[in-house]
């Protein structure tokens, strides 16, 4: 057990993360929002954390996207515990598949999952088209959460669906590229 890794800065923070994400169950409306949204927000500081202290690792990347997929899984189902919706449940599925067939390749390969082949996905991981896609993404979730204890303008949510579409888009792509890759490897 290597412990400088297990216990680095970064994973700390995800350790925080997924305590926040548990606790976040347990809560309704505007305090399951709050501990939601700042578990999501150290999302944009552990990768950088990581390389600035040069502490990047498999276990980091790993906590990094599990945590990540626990976030949108936990949010879509309290959204479904209010509200029935097919699309949000079609969206999951996809986002889930793809992170998964996409880390598994990256793993297999001893590579990152964000240097893909894929044109289009290069584009998918451009660091601002990313946090942009991800982040609009994360508020179309929140909107709809609120919206089913709350009114809320549903101009703002339609912006917001705008990024989350295109994240699905993108998440199939990167299903197709995670099984591509993994049908190369022997």
């Amino acid at each position: 057990m290597n412990t400088d890794v297990l216990f680095n800065i970064p994973n700390r923070i995800s350790y925080i993360r997924i305590i926040l994400l548990f606790l976040s169950i347990f809560l309704d409306n505007n305090f399951f929002l709050l501990v939601y949204s700042i578990s999501i927000s150290f999302d944009l500081i552990d990768g950088s954390i990581a390389r600035y202290y040069r502490q990047t690792s498999r276990l980091g990347a790993c906590l990094d996207m599990y945590t990540d997929l626990t976030s949108t899984t936990i949010i879509v189902c309290k959204i479904l515990e209010r509200a029935p919706s097919t699309i949000l449940i079609v969206a999951l599925f996809v986002d889930l598949i793809s992170h998964l067939m996409l880390f598994a390749n990256a793993m297999a390969e001893n590579v990152s999952h964000k240097n893909p082949k894929l044109r289009l996905l290069k584009i998918y991981y451009n660091i601002v088209v990313l946090v942009s896609l991800c982040a609009g993404t994360g508020v179309y979730h929140m909107l709809l959460y609120l919206e089913t204890y709350r009114n809320v303008n549903g101009k703002v949510t339609l912006v917001f669906f705008v990024f989350f579409i295109l994240r699905s888009f993108f998440n199939v792509l990167r299903f197709v590229e995670g099984v591509t890759r993994l049908s190369d490897l022997k």
